[in-house]
């Protein structure tokens, strides 16, 4: 049996812990639906309330291995709290992805019925604006796509497995609170 904060590979549970949150490395281990402290996890100052739930998905073929996994893909939350500056940025960025977003599809539809008016009309001018038009919108949707995922990033998910997330990307100070995993058997 192993006791304090000991990364079992043996058993049934990967980690037998005392608390929710360890530190293996520059990664920080967190039991899923776990809430980080209160410290933000990009620049390490005072986090603000409310918590912001992040979503992660991970997939052992995610790595380049010789194995062949069958595998179900994993699914985790984290709690995290983020300052002011880091926020408002996060927020900002997710806003002007989702409008962003929304309004190139917007203009696709509209393009769309103009397409089609014109097409029914006894001279269809407009038709090759409005594909360009449904073109442009297109690649708006994708553009803040991007905008909305790139830039409401904090951390990165590098694995998912039993009732643990590991989480690359935190700062320092938020892995300097929390204990470090010890292995059992004297593994690497």
């Amino acid at each position: 049996m192993t006791t304090g904060h000991e990364l079992a590979y043996a058993s049934a549970n990967p980690l037998l812990v005392e608390g929710d949150i360890l530190r293996e490395g520059e990664l920080l281990v967190v039991r899923n639906h776990g809430v980080l402290p209160s410290v933000c996890v990009i620049c390490g100052e005072a986090g603000e309330l409310p918590v912001i739930l992040l979503k992660f998905s991970w997939d052992p073929s995610f790595r380049v291995t010789k194995e062949a996994t069958l595998k179900m893909r994993q699914k985790g939350e984290v709690g995290v709290m983020l300052c002011a500056e880091h926020r408002s940025r996060h927020r900002r960025n997710k806003l002007l992805g989702l409008g962003g977003s929304i309004g190139g599809v917007l203009a696709m539809l509209v393009c769309l019925a103009v397409a089609v008016v014109s097409e029914n009309s006894d001279v269809p001018r407009l038709v090759p604006v409005a594909l360009i038009g449904m073109f442009a919108g297109f690649a708006l949707f994708v553009v803040f796509g991007f905008v909305y995922t790139l830039g409401t990033r904090t951390v990165k998910c590098v694995k998912i497995e039993g009732e643990y997330v590991w989480l690359k990307g935190v700062h320092g100070r938020v892995l300097g609170k929390v204990p470090e995993i010890r292995r059992v058997g004297g593994g690497t």
